[in-house]
């Protein structure tokens, strides 16, 4: 029964030390996605200045031609 007893509290401690480790890793992936979400707002930003700094140079090429 000993015997049974270690075996049980060795397969508990590994259960919990993978737990443990899929909680860290959790961690980073989230982390990680925070870190994506925000370059990628950041990026859409950029792309929507430089599409609206494109349309009125168009504007302004359309207006001189003209003229």
């Amino acid at each position: 029964m000993d015997t049974q007893s270690n075996s049980l509290q060795n397969k508990v401690d590994t259960l919990e030390s993978t737990i443990k480790k899929l909680l860290i890793h959790c961690e980073t992936v989230q982390n990680s996605n925070k870190e994506l979400m925000l370059e990628r707002s950041e990026l859409l930003n950029k792309n929507e200045k430089v599409r609206t700094q494109i349309e009125g140079m168009v504007e302004r090429l359309k207006s001189a031609e003209s003229s």
